[in-house]
């Protein structure tokens, strides 16, 4: 009956707002908790998906997470009060400019002097480069060998399309030039390319991901 009724979009726009609403409501109950938190030397994974840490405090709207807030709001977080904040595949899901500059901000505020801003993102450059050169060892990777790509990516474009939107998930794209401009305009300092550490990051995300850093003053 709905969709005799109502267009597609009206019923997407439906289902959004109905997302929307139950977003909002785990960042109600879970900023309430992050109140309750002991201030002091935090460490914040932010949209840590299954990805979860130990010792950390775990933040998505996935069950697995220690607190489910919306990362596109103020952190519930005091001034101050952490040592590192760590995103990994998260930041360009923000919108660019408004989301991703308010999270940086955020990101400052929350961050102890010193302390340090961890993020991961698609490597953009890469695949542009290979599109330039005619270099099909990324897109054979991309599609065949990680399958980061759908099969119905049978050209090179399908794919640049694919890397930059992920349907409609990925927000903005990012080279390091880019990520480390964007990083020192919120007040970053020390802002450096890193590599890969184990530590720390993925292992499903070594390849095509760019690291970079940087510091509060």
């Amino acid at each position: 009956m709905l969709g005799n009724q109502f267009t597609a979009a009206f019923r997407r726009s439906l289902a959004n707002a109905k997302r929307e609403f139950h977003f909002m409501r785990l960042h109600r109950a879970s900023a309430r908790m992050a109140a309750r938190l002991a201030p002091g030397d935090l460490k914040l994974n932010i949209a840590c998906g299954p990805n979860v840490k130990p010792g950390w405090v775990n933040v998505d709207l996935l069950p697995a997470a220690d607190l489910h807030l919306d990362l596109r709001e103020p952190l519930p977080f005091p001034d101050n009060s952490a040592s590192i904040i760590y995103s990994e595949h998260f930041f360009e899901h923000l919108e660019f400019p408004d989301e991703a500059e308010r999270f940086l901000a955020e990101s400052l505020r929350v961050l102890a002097r010193g302390g340090v801003f961890s993020v991961g993102v698609p490597d953009t450059e890469w695949p542009l480069r290979a599109y330039v050169t005619g270099d099909d060892s990324y897109f054979r990777l991309a599609r065949d060998e990680m399958k980061w790509h759908p099969a119905w990516c049978d050209t090179r474009l399908h794919q640049i399309n694919f890397h930059f939107r992920q349907g409609q998930e990925h927000k903005y794209a990012y080279d390091y030039e880019t990520l480390e401009s964007v990083l020192k305009k919120a007040g970053f300092v020390s802002v450096t390319r890193r590599e890969f550490d184990p530590s720390l990051d993925s292992e499903s995300r070594k390849i095509g991901t760019l690291y970079a850093e940087g510091r509060k003053p």
